[in-house]
């Protein structure tokens, strides 16, 4: 089964870049960048924009994408519960609403993170910082080879209060964990309606990232 050219197997909506199967310019994708897909890897690649791919609604899922940044490139944001405008033919339009989880290389002088920014018409506001370098964190000893090494990152979204969804947040497995040693699981206001069209999606700036797939478990 096909939804929005991505592979709907049971409870798995893969969209698969390097597949045949996989068409960049199928239903249900709407790409404002200038993602492509590499000819020699099959990768999706773009140095500058947003991606986004229609996903069945759902209080519960995991969306997980394999990475790669290139030379410099500061880094890339998975975009979870996003919506997205629509003109006066009902097409969707650029200026999402929704969360990035960012992942960041170059971060500030106090150290290197994962950013949590809540997005709104296309803009990014404040971010909640989870430190991923450094003593106590889960991954206390890195180079900088480790950024342009591949990385899997994997969100677990899950209904917390009235208004409010749960997050965790993993990278190649690793769950993240604060400075006490605990798991993270960070709130984020729900912001998809039932009766509004949810989509996953990706952002790069400032350099090249190549994507090998996108994926959503329910």
């Amino acid at each position: 089964m096909m939804f929005g050219d991505g592979k709907l197997d049971a409870d798995t909506l893969w969209f698969d870049f390097s597949s045949e199967e996989f068409d960049l310019l199928g239903a249900g994708i709407y790409n404002f960048g200038e993602y492509e897909l590499d000819e020699a890897t099959g990768n999706l690649v773009d140095d500058s924009g947003t991606i986004f791919f229609s996903v069945p609604l759902a209080e519960a899922y995991r969306v997980t994408t394999t990475a790669t940044l290139t030379d410099l490139t500061w880094g890339y944001g998975l975009l979870i519960e996003s919506t997205l405008p629509t003109d006066s033919q009902g097409q969707p339009e650029q200026n999402d609403s929704g969360w990035s989880i960012q992942f960041d290389r170059h971060g500030t002088s106090s150290g290197k993170y994962l950013y949590i920014r809540e997005r709104t018409n296309g803009h990014e506001g404040g971010a909640i910082r989870l430190p991923i370098v450094g003593e106590g964190t889960a991954f206390p000893d890195l180079t900088e080879s480790w950024w342009e090494e591949e990385h899997t990152m994997e969100i677990e979204v899950n209904p917390s209060v009235e208004g409010k969804k749960g997050l965790n947040i993993s990278i190649d497995g690793i769950r993240l964990t604060s400075l006490e040693g605990g798991s993270y699981t960070l709130e984020i206001t729900d912001k998809v309606r039932e009766d509004q069209e949810m989509y996953v999606g990706l952002r790069t700036w400032e350099g090249d990232v190549e994507f090998s797939d996108l994926k959503v478990d329910y």
